[in-house]
Parts: C-alpha cells; sequence; structure tokens
C-alpha cells in the first residue's frame, strides 16, 4: 500500500530532504518482497501519455524487475523478453505505448544525452524507463516520475515514488486509487 511520507523515527518537526523541494506528489511503497505485489504492472496499465520513469537505487535494487513488470502492464508481448541493456544502453519494445528501456550504468555522469539520441527518446511517444537516471542531469526531463528502490533486509525492497509534473501526478494519483492511499502533499 502507498502511505504518506513520513519521518521514521516519528519525530513531528521532519523536514524533507533538498532533493524534494520542487517536487509535486510523493508516496512510498513499504517494504515489499523483490517479488511483490504487481504494482510496476499496474503503472504500466494506468499509464496513458508518455512519461519518462527514472529508477535509481543500488545494484540488485529491482530496477530491472520493475521495467519487466512495467512492460507487461504496458502490454508489451510474453515473447519479449525484458532484460536489463546494460551493454547495448537502449532496448525498445513495441507496446501500447512504446517503451525505450535505458540502463545508463556504464555512462558516467554528465554524458551528452544527445549523443545517444536519449533527448528525441526522453521526449518521445512512449515511456523510457532510465535505470541510473541520476546519470542524467536532474532538469533533463521536466515531467517525469521516479522511482527510488532501497534495499532492506533479506529480500524486501522499499519504493520512494517521486511525482514531477502533471502526466506523473496523474500516474501517482491513479496508483494511490489503486492501493487506497493518498500521496504526501508538498512541504
Amino acid at each position: 500500500m502507498l502511505t504518506d511520507l513520513a519521518p521514521l523515527d516519528g519525530a513531528r518537526d521532519f523536514r524533507p530532504p533538498a532533493w524534494l523541494a520542487n517536487r509535486h506528489l510523493q508516496s512510498i511503497l513499504p517494504s515489499l518482497p523483490l517479488r511483490r505485489p504487481p504494482v510496476e504492472r499496474r503503472c504500466g496499465r494506468l499509464l496513458a501519455t508518455p512519461l519518462a520513469i527514472f529508477l535509481l537505487g543500488e545494484l540488485g535494487s529491482g530496477k530491472t524487475m520493475f521495467v519487466q513488470g512495467l512492460a507487461r502492464g504496458l502490454g508489451v508481448s510474453p515473447e519479449h523478453y525484458v532484460t536489463s541493456p546494460s551493454y547495448t544502453l537502449i532496448n525498445e519494445y513495441p507496446a501500447r505505448l512504446p517503451l525505450a528501456h535505458i540502463d545508463l550504468y556504464r555512462l558516467n555522469a554528465g554524458f551528452d544525452p544527445d549523443d545517444l539520441g536519449l533527448n528525441e527518446i526522453l521526449h518521445g511517444d512512449g515511456v523510457a524507463a532510465v535505470e541510473w537516471a541520476d546519470r542524467l542531469q536532474p532538469q533533463a526531463v521536466a515531467d517525469r516520475l521516479e522511482v527510488r528502490f532501497e534495499i532492506g533486509e533479506g529480500d524486501h525492497r522499499t519504493l520512494q515514488l517521486l511525482a514531477y509534473g502533471q502526466a506523473a501526478a496523474s500516474l501517482l494519483k491513479a496508483l494511490n486509487r489503486f492501493t487506497g492511499s493518498s500521496p504526501a502533499n508538498p512541504v
């Protein structure tokens, strides 16, 4: 279930970190097993407009698994096995909204997205799921959903969803209706 942002220690004077200062909406999925309920599939089903989804987290935190579920929700055929494009950088899949799965792990921060044609993909007519999106400039895409993965104990992960812009906020609100909770408003 998505829950409102709250301090872990219960302190009342909680202030979000600086990187949250300009967020639109935010929700946190509580600690879930790596083989979690199909939130990412629901995300794909709910997407009605093109959107960039930035995936941020350590190696093994579940970013590629998220994209696999997202792909199924978008209607990517099961005959297309969704894998991390670590060496190819970009894998594209036909779907209701075309999916571009981008992995920037092997690139240094500060690379020029135009050299790879990323700006065209990020602002195109499909869904761009970007692993290791922290290698892009934060303002690379104004309207985006950020999914931050945190590894917990065993095979549990916490997902933090941050919506920037109207399309991402609409998706996050729809996900909250699905789970029966409401997002935190900007502080």
